[in-house]
C-alpha cells in the first residue's frame, strides 16, 4: 500500500494508522466502507512523488469535512467527470489542481475520524502542520494555509 510511507509526515505522538483507506475513486468503485461521520482526509498519488522543498511527498490534498463519504462522493464525481473529458477538451475547462494531478497520478484516499473532543478543524490543522514542518509546504492541491501557527 501506498500509504503507509507517505504518512511519514504525521509526528510520531499522533496516530498514524488511518481509520480506513479506499484504494481508487474510479467509477464503480464501492464508497460503501466510507464512514458517514465527520473526520479528515488524505489525497496521495498512485504514481509520482511531488517534489517539496526539503523532500518528496505523494501527497496531493489535505482536507476535512463533517460526512466524509458525502464529501470522497463530491471529489468522486469531479475526478470521474474531468478524466472522462478528452484531453484535447480539458484545456477548456477549470479545476481545483487537486484534481488534475488526481486525474494524471492516479490517487488513493485514507482518512481519519475525529476522536474524543477534538474538532475536525483541529485534526486538519495539526496534519497540515505536521506535513509543513517535514516538507516546508502545505500540500500541492491545498490553495491555503488551514491552521494558524504562532510565530
Amino acid at each position: 500500500m501506498v500509504y503507509k510511507h507517505a504518512l511519514s509526515f504525521i509526528e510520531s505522538n499522533r496516530r498514524k494508522e488511518p481509520d480506513g483507506t479506499l484504494s481508487s475513486i474510479e467509477e464503480g468503485v464501492s464508497l460503501d466502507n466510507v464512514p458517514a461521520k465527520p473526520g479528515v482526509y488524505i489525497v496521495l498519488s498512485d504514481k509520482e512523488k511531488f517534489l517539496y522543498p526539503s523532500k518528496k511527498s505523494r501527497v496531493i490534498y489535505i482536507g476535512m469535512s463533517k460526512n466524509l463519504k458525502s464529501r470522497i462522493m463530491t471529489h468522486s464525481k469531479s475526478f470521474n467527470s474531468l478524466k472522462s473529458l478528452p484531453k484535447s477538451q480539458r484545456k477548456n475547462y477549470w479545476y481545483y489542481s487537486r484534481y488534475n494531478y488526481m486525474v494524471a497520478f492516479g490517487c488513493q484516499i485514507v482518512w481519519f475520524t475525529r476522536r474524543g473532543t477534538q474538532s475536525i478543524k483541529d485534526l486538519e490543522s495539526t496534519l497540515i502542520e505536521d506535513f509543513y514542518n517535514k516538507h516546508h509546504a502545505i500540500p500541492i492541491g491545498n490553495g491555503a494555509f488551514s491552521f494558524k501557527k504562532i510565530l
